[in-house]
């Protein structure tokens, strides 16, 4: 399912689907794509490690 079918579909919201939109517009070729993916999960992984167990 494409990002227009689920934003129709009402599987994203308006923020949802824009976001995801910004992302595959700066990610035009695999390098860009490769360098968004890792630069994403650097994030969660630091989110991750600040996040208090419980």
């Amino acid at each position: 399912m494409t990002l227009r079918e689920r934003y129709a579909a009402g599987n994203l919201d308006d923020e949802e689907f824009e976001r995801m939109l910004d992302v595959l517009l700066s990610t035009e070729t695999p390098g860009d794509a490769r360098d968004h993916r890792e630069r994403s999960s650097r994030r969660e992984r630091e989110r991750l490690s600040e996040t208090p167990a419980r």
